[in-house]
């Protein structure tokens, strides 16, 4: 899908060899993400080869911009993450362990030469970003927030005439 997130496999050593890829908004846009409005994140990887296995480590840092899920506004959130890969050779083994030694396995075909890292990388940032999208106290749009109700029934007070469960309440109550 993206050339130039490729790390080559044949010719590595056991010296690290370095790559240093950028991520931008079109980047989750050929993956269909809508929720990512702006993207600005760099890929620092390393892979050396270690016996019959490739080892990646990758450091992803930046930020992207999605919705705050209060407000509907852009939110730009600060992320930062490591991913260790073990790249292995061949069929994958029916019990084959989904981690080694703390890094994440994979496997490949014996006569792939590169091993494509886009989709890991979308989803290790995917992942960095939180559930609960929401701007710091103050940050979210002041219009938007006058439209929100943030009131709630204290206990024992009434519920407003206009809720349209307040018909329901007590239902259960009623003996047939």
């Amino acid at each position: 899908m993206h050339e130039n997130y490729i790390v080559p496999l044949n010719g590595l050593g056991s010296e690290w060899k370095g790559f240093r890829w950028h991520v931008g908004k079109e980047f989750f846009s050929d993956f269909g993400n809508s929720e990512i409005r702006d993207c600005d994140v760099w890929v620092d990887a390393e892979a050396a080869k270690k016996g019959g296995r490739i080892d990646i480590d990758c450091r992803i840092d930046g930020s992207v911009v999605t919705v705050c899920d209060r407000c509907l506004g852009d939110l730009e959130v600060e992320i930062g993450t490591d991913l260790a890969l073990t790249v292995r050779f061949g069929d994958e083994p029916e019990s084959a362990p989904q981690e080694e030694d703390g890094r994440e396995v994979v496997y490949v075909r014996t006569d792939n030469d590169s091993i494509e890292m886009d989709q890991v990388i979308y989803d290790y940032i995917c992942l960095s970003i939180p559930l609960h999208k929401v701007h710091l106290e103050g940050g979210c749009d002041p219009e938007v927030l006058k439209f929100i109700k943030t009131e709630s029934v204290e206990e024992g007070e009434k519920a407003p005439a206009n809720n349209p469960f307040s018909a329901l309440k007590g239902l259960l109550d009623k003996k047939l």
